[in-house]
């Protein structure tokens, strides 16, 4: 009943806005049930919903706060009645409610033709069951009472039935009072919700809840809001029908249809609320003790997840920054960590991952000049918290110096002899050859050393590189293909132990070879003879137009000299020259020829290089 509700408005404040809310479906209690209303009765003496139909043969008064009266409602006859007239006084049950049950006191009386009587009558009014009628005996005030199921109207009637009318009487009547009316409110309450802390995934902070509710019976009696079982707001009905301290209702309707919508801030970071899932119910309750709730999960979490960096670097990866996270609640969203010189105020942000429950990030320590580096992590869990530390697990600050990598030394040299120049015929191999170890002079073993090669302009190709490990002791060496000179460098990368390292391993220089043939090797004076042959050119480009070469002629012990002008070879390195001698000679006279490949910005092997010498005879006639 209304009555044992808590009549107090909500705790917060209240407003009453204007939205387009989200119909739900609602849980109800099962409607049915019952109320009293007392009408002309002690308890009270008004009778705001008896409907009174008065034709002019009949009067009805009403003096139910009259004790000389009798406290009573009477219909009585006035004039004489045509058949089928009647006074009435008759109560209409409210839209999806029914009378189950009458007690009233009557005094009922019949006289020339007048009949009296009490009944229950469907919406149209007609008869469904008789409760009481009077005879012509005159007499007090009786108890009536009827019971059953669901009847539309009480009727309270003194009528004509003779087919002739009826004559005035004075005796005739139809007297009721201490009217006790039971209803069975048949509609459960429905309510509409809506308003964020109904949103999908999880809340934090301050949180709206709008609800409103109707109810087509005896109207509603409240509005109220839980939180895991504990209030946390409520909106009473107006209910004007309702008797002071009584439990019983004054009118078939004792409460209006309809709490307007209102809204609630709660802050989820306060009781009744707590860190997971909650259960939220909206409940309505209508004057029958009928009862509707809208229950809903709510998750809540407004704790900020538990951040703090390891206390020590992995010796096998000091550049590898973890902090490791957990959030018992929604769960790690995410995160970031940054570093910065100690004493400067701007962050450096670092990518960082979220993996198995540890924010990783990896700083090139290198590439900052050397120092002491701060380092702070932040965090975020699903429902938005948000946490920042620039504390170890420990407690301490996250201070590291860096670099955080050891250094490393690297060993590079040509082979055989461990030069760092060194120059080879045309077409040999060659090697290289070093070791790696770290700063304290042990062996890194297993670890990759790229061997660079780069070549002169000219070259068919810039660089080739060549990726050799070194072995239980450190050491490495790679083979040097056959082709054009080239300076030798070998570097390691690194690795998350060991700082990168690159060293020069030398300069291997390559001759040039030349052929020289000639086509005679005895001619008579005035003769002709060619002279030909190729030029190495392995991995080499012949320049466009030709590479310049020269012939030689011996002149003396040690002089060389140029016959002519230097010429260039064909694109395939090849050529051919030739020569004519002069008819001077008085006796035969031995030659001797040899190619000089010349020194040019854009050949790619060592030079000048001469040909092997070859004799030429000029015969004299």
């Amino acid at each position: 009943m209304i009555g044992s509700m808590p009549q107090r408005c909500l705790g917060g404040t209240l407003a009453v806005i204007v939205v387009a809310l989200l119909a739900t479906p609602s849980g109800a209690s099962g409607a049915g049930a019952t109320y009293e209303v007392l009408q002309c009765h002690a308890q009270n003496r008004g009778i705001a919903d008896a409907r009174i139909v008065e034709p002019r043969a009949y009067g009805i008064s009403v003096g139910c706060a009259d004790p000389g009266a009798e406290n009573s409602m009477r219909i009585i006859s006035r004039l004489g009645a045509a058949k089928g007239s009647a006074g009435r006084i008759r109560w209409v049950a409210p839209n999806q409610a029914g009378f189950t049950r009458v007690r009233v006191e009557a005094k009922l009386r019949r006289d020339n033709g007048h009949y009296s009587r009490l009944y229950m009558a469907d919406a149209e009014g007609r008869e469904t069951r008789r409760i009481a009628f009077g005879d012509g005996l005159p007499g007090a005030f009786n108890s009536e009472t009827w019971d059953g199921q669901r009847e539309e109207q009480f009727v309270a009637e003194l009528g004509c039935d003779e087919r002739a009318g009826c004559l005035q009487s004075n005796t005739a009547k139809t007297w009721i009072r201490e009217v006790k009316l039971e209803l069975a409110d048949f509609a459960d309450p429905t309510i509409l919700i809506d308003g964020s802390l109904f949103g999908s995934g999880w809340h934090r902070g301050e949180r709206e809840v709008t609800f409103r509710g109707e109810d087509s019976g005896s109207g509603l009696g409240e509005l109220a809001v839980t939180v895991n079982g504990s209030r946390l707001g409520s909106v009473p009905g107006t209910c004007a029908g309702v008797i002071p301290g009584s439990g019983l209702a004054s009118r078939l309707r004792p409460c209006l249809g309809e709490i307007s919508a209102t809204t609630l801030q709660p802050s989820t970071h306060e009781p009744p609320f707590h860190d997971g899932q909650n259960t939220v119910a909206v409940c309505a309750h209508d004057f029958a003790g009928n009862e509707t709730c809208e229950k809903r999960q709510i998750a809540v979490d407004n704790a900020a997840p538990t951040l703090a960096f390891t206390n020590v670097q992995d010796p096998e990866d000091p550049e590898l920054i973890q902090a490791p996270v957990s959030d018992a609640n929604s769960g790690v969203a995410g995160g970031e960590i940054s570093y910065r010189a100690a004493g400067q105020t701007l962050w450096q942000p670092l990518e960082t991952i979220l993996e198995s429950g540890v924010l990783r990030a990896r700083v090139d320590s290198s590439a900052d000049p050397s120092g002491t580096y701060e380092f702070r992590a932040l965090a975020t869990d699903v429902a938005g918290n948000r946490v920042e530390t620039t504390k170890r697990v420990d407690g301490l600050e996250k201070r590291l110096e860096f670099p955080l990598k050891s250094g490393v030394e690297l060993h590079a040299a040509l082979q055989p002899g461990g030069s760092k120049r060194m120059t080879i015929g045309y077409g040999r191999r060659s090697l290289v050859a070093g070791r790696l170890t770290a700063a304290s002079g042990a062996p890194i073993a297993g670890q990759e050393v790229v061997v660079v090669e780069f070549f002169g302009e000219g070259a068919l190709i810039r660089e080739r590189i060549t990726r050799v490990l070194t072995d239980a002791q450190g050491d490495w060496q790679t083979r040097l293909p056959a082709g054009p000179s080239r300076q030798v460098t070998a570097s390691y990368g690194g690795s998350q132990r060991y700082l990168s390292e690159s060293v020069v391993g030398g300069r291997l220089a390559v001759r040039t070879r030349a052929s020289l043939r000639r086509s005679k090797g005895r001619v008579p004076e005035g003769g002709r003879v060619v002279f030909r042959g190729k030029l190495g050119r392995l991995g080499a480009r012949i320049p466009t137009g030709g590479k310049l070469l020269e012939l030689q002629v011996k002149q003396a012990p040690r002089t060389w000299q140029t016959v002519g002008e230097g010429f260039r070879s064909r694109d395939s390195g090849r050529y051919r020259v030739p020569y004519r001698f002069g008819n001077f000679y008085q006796y035969d006279v031995r030659f001797k020829f040899r190619l000089k490949v010349a020194r040019e910005a854009n050949w790619p092997y060592k030079a000048p290089v001469r040909s092997r010498a070859r004799k030429v005879t000029v015969l004299d006639h």
